[in-house]
C-alpha cells in the first residue's frame, strides 16, 4: 500500500466483495408469473371479456326494454340489407341497362340477393300490415 487512500480503497473494496458473496448466497424467488393463455385474469381470477359484457348487456336490454331491443334490430337489419344492395350494385346496374337497350337475360341476378330481397320484403310486409 502507498498511501491511506489506497488502504481504504483496499479496505472497501474487501467489505463489497464480504457483501458480494453474502449477497449471492441468498436466493430470491422470482414472483410467480399469472398464466393468462387462453383465459382472461388467470385461472383463480374470472373477469368478463368485453364480449360476455355486451352479450349480457344485450340480454338486459331484452329483459327490460323489448321495443328498444327490436328498433335496433330493425335498423341492423335494415343497414344490412343495404349493404347487401350496395355490394350487387355493380350486377342490378347491368340489368337495368339490358332492360333499357332491350336486351333480356344475359345478366342473371345473384341468388343470394335474390334471397335477401325475398326475406327482407317478408319480414317487413308482415310487420308492416
Amino acid at each position: 500500500m502507498r498511501t491511506a487512500k489506497d488502504a481504504r480503497f483496499s479496505m472497501n473494496q474487501k467489505q463489497y466483495d464480504e457483501d458480494a458473496v453474502i449477497a449471492g448466497s441468498i436466493v430470491i424467488k422470482p414472483p410467480v408469473k399469472a398464466t393468462t393463455k387462453g383465459l382472461f385474469g388467470g385461472p383463480h381470477l374470472s373477469l368478463r371479456t368485453p364480449a360476455q359484457c355486451f352479450t349480457i348487456d344485450k340480454d338486459w336490454q331484452e329483459h327490460t326494454n323489448p321495443v328498444a331491443r327490436r328498433a335496433e334490430q330493425d335498423y341492423l337489419e335494415r343497414d344490412r340489407h343495404l349493404l347487401e344492395k350496395r355490394r350487387y350494385a355493380r350486377v342490378l346496374k347491368e340489368i337495368q341497362c339490358e332492360q333499357k337497350a332491350g336486351v333480356k337475360g344475359v345478366t342473371k341476378m345473384p341468388p343470394a340477393l335474390l334471397q335477401s330481397i325475398a326475406d327482407y320484403e317478408s319480414r317487413h310486409s308482415t310487420s308492416r300490415k
